[in-house]
């Protein structure tokens, strides 16, 4: 698989777990968790940083949140590859507003893909 297409498989499945989580038809909270390095930050579109632990400790207590949520991925674009990390950027559609997110992979052959989620920048759109 090349880096442009295990990009895209990594995002659309990473959703699909945020998607199932939050919509509380996922029980296992490690399919989230071990996605995520060890140094995991998120710029969130409001402009607040995250460090791993606090997208944790969110994330595993907003399960079944969200009951109708459905998120679409598109637009998948490699942005960067070499030899240790991985950059591609997407938009995340959701009903309260689309985003426009850059993702920063580190590439672990552990990891679901061959890529674990380094860093995460998301923009609201306004297209």
């Amino acid at each position: 698989m090349n880096d442009r297409d295990a990009c895209e498989a990594e995002i659309v499945a990473h959703h699909e777990v945020i998607e199932g989580w939050l919509r509380g038809t996922v029980d296992d909270f490690a399919l989230f968790e071990r996605a995520q390095a060890a140094g995991f930050t998120l710029n969130e579109p409001g402009g607040a940083r995250l460090d791993r632990g606090r997208v944790m400790e969110w994330v595993e207590g907003a399960r079944g949140s969200a009951p109708d949520l459905k998120i679409t991925i598109v637009d998948v674009r490699l942005v960067a590859a070499g030899e240790t990390h991985v950059v591609a950027d997407y938009i995340e559609r959701q009903p309260t507003g689309d985003r426009r997110a850059t993702v920063v992979f580190v590439r672990d052959r552990e990891a679901r893909h061959g890529l674990r989620w380094l860093h995460l920048h998301e923009t609201w759109t306004h297209d």
